[in-house]
Protein backbone atom coordinates (compact mmCIF):
# COMPACT_ATOMS: atom_id res chain seq x y z
CA UNK A 1 0.00 0.00 0.00
CA UNK A 2 1.00 3.49 -0.78
CA UNK A 3 2.39 5.83 2.09
CA UNK A 4 0.66 9.10 2.33
CA UNK A 5 3.99 10.47 1.68
CA UNK A 6 3.96 8.29 -2.17
CA UNK A 7 0.92 10.05 -2.13
CA UNK A 8 1.95 13.48 -1.73
CA UNK A 9 4.97 12.81 -3.96
CA UNK A 10 2.59 11.48 -7.06
CA UNK A 11 0.35 14.78 -6.31
CA UNK A 12 3.61 16.84 -6.92
CA UNK A 13 4.66 15.44 -9.73
CA UNK A 14 1.23 15.97 -11.59
CA UNK A 15 1.29 19.47 -10.32
CA UNK A 16 4.36 19.78 -11.65
CA UNK A 17 3.88 18.17 -14.81
CA UNK A 18 0.75 20.75 -14.97
CA UNK A 19 2.60 23.93 -14.87
CA UNK A 20 5.05 22.96 -17.20
CA UNK A 21 2.10 22.09 -19.80
CA UNK A 22 1.30 25.70 -18.82
CA UNK A 23 4.18 27.04 -19.45
CA UNK A 24 4.07 25.45 -23.00
CA UNK A 25 0.73 26.67 -23.38
CA UNK A 26 1.55 30.53 -22.89
CA UNK A 27 4.78 30.23 -25.13
CA UNK A 28 2.63 29.04 -28.11
CA UNK A 29 0.14 31.64 -27.73
CA UNK A 30 3.12 34.34 -27.32
CA UNK A 31 4.28 32.60 -30.52
CA UNK A 32 0.56 32.95 -31.86
CA UNK A 33 0.32 36.51 -30.86
CA UNK A 34 3.99 37.26 -32.41
CA UNK A 35 2.77 35.71 -36.11
CA UNK A 36 -0.55 37.33 -35.39
CA UNK A 37 1.35 40.54 -34.77
CA UNK A 38 3.41 39.82 -37.81
CA UNK A 39 0.54 38.95 -40.97
CA UNK A 40 -1.48 42.36 -39.72
CA UNK A 41 1.88 44.27 -39.66
CA UNK A 42 2.90 42.80 -42.96
CA UNK A 43 -0.75 43.33 -44.64
CA UNK A 44 -0.98 46.89 -43.19
CA UNK A 45 2.33 47.79 -44.77
CA UNK A 46 2.98 45.90 -47.81
CA UNK A 47 -0.96 46.16 -48.50
CA UNK A 48 0.24 50.30 -48.70
CA UNK A 49 3.19 49.67 -50.77
CA UNK A 50 1.25 47.80 -53.08
CA UNK A 51 -1.49 50.07 -53.57
CA UNK A 52 1.13 53.38 -53.58
CA UNK A 53 2.84 51.10 -56.79
CA UNK A 54 -0.24 50.29 -58.43
CA UNK A 55 -1.00 54.00 -58.10
CA UNK A 56 2.40 55.01 -59.31
CA UNK A 57 2.02 52.59 -62.94
CA UNK A 58 -1.70 54.08 -63.62
CA UNK A 59 -0.26 57.23 -62.92
CA UNK A 60 2.66 56.84 -65.38
CA UNK A 61 0.61 54.72 -67.41
CA UNK A 62 -1.50 57.97 -67.78
CA UNK A 63 1.31 60.38 -68.70
CA UNK A 64 2.78 57.94 -71.43
CA UNK A 65 -0.87 57.53 -72.85
CA UNK A 66 -1.06 61.42 -72.75
CA UNK A 67 2.01 61.90 -74.35
CA UNK A 68 1.32 59.45 -76.87
CA UNK A 69 -1.54 61.34 -77.46
CA UNK A 70 0.15 64.97 -78.25
CA UNK A 71 2.58 63.14 -80.17
CA UNK A 72 -0.16 61.74 -82.72
CA UNK A 73 -1.54 65.52 -82.54
CA UNK A 74 2.08 66.92 -83.72
CA UNK A 75 2.51 64.41 -86.44
CA UNK A 76 -0.84 65.50 -87.76
CA UNK A 77 0.11 69.23 -87.28
CA UNK A 78 3.51 67.92 -89.48
CA UNK A 79 0.46 66.48 -92.34
CA UNK A 80 -1.67 69.66 -92.41
CA UNK A 81 1.78 71.19 -93.15
CA UNK A 82 2.48 69.46 -95.95
CA UNK A 83 -0.38 69.37 -97.50
CA UNK A 84 -0.10 73.12 -97.53
CA UNK A 85 3.74 72.77 -98.54
CA UNK A 86 5.28 73.65 -95.45
CA UNK A 87 7.93 71.43 -93.48
CA UNK A 88 6.90 70.96 -89.94
CA UNK A 89 10.43 71.64 -89.13
CA UNK A 90 9.95 75.24 -90.25
CA UNK A 91 7.12 75.54 -87.57
CA UNK A 92 8.50 77.33 -84.42
CA UNK A 93 8.98 75.29 -81.84
CA UNK A 94 7.56 72.05 -83.79
CA UNK A 95 11.68 70.34 -83.81
CA UNK A 96 11.72 70.93 -80.06
CA UNK A 97 8.21 70.05 -78.91
CA UNK A 98 8.85 66.77 -80.33
CA UNK A 99 11.74 66.12 -79.31
CA UNK A 100 10.96 66.75 -75.57
CA UNK A 101 7.31 64.52 -75.83
CA UNK A 102 9.47 61.86 -76.80
CA UNK A 103 12.60 61.98 -74.62
CA UNK A 104 9.94 62.24 -71.52
CA UNK A 105 7.68 59.25 -72.85
CA UNK A 106 11.23 57.30 -72.94
CA UNK A 107 12.29 58.22 -69.62
CA UNK A 108 8.28 57.53 -68.38
CA UNK A 109 8.49 53.77 -69.88
CA UNK A 110 11.76 53.50 -68.35
CA UNK A 111 10.94 54.69 -65.07
CA UNK A 112 8.27 52.07 -65.15
CA UNK A 113 10.45 49.30 -66.27
CA UNK A 114 12.96 49.82 -63.18
CA UNK A 115 9.81 50.09 -60.56
CA UNK A 116 8.47 46.84 -61.78
CA UNK A 117 11.53 45.31 -61.70
CA UNK A 118 12.33 46.91 -58.16
CA UNK A 119 9.26 45.27 -56.75
CA UNK A 120 8.90 41.77 -58.63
Amino acid sequence: MKTILDKINKADEIQAKKVELGTHEVELASIDDIQNRYSQLYSKHFGKADTLISEAKKELRTFIDSITNLEKEGVEIAKKAKELGINADSIPNYTGVMKRLARDKGQAMEDVSKTLAKYR
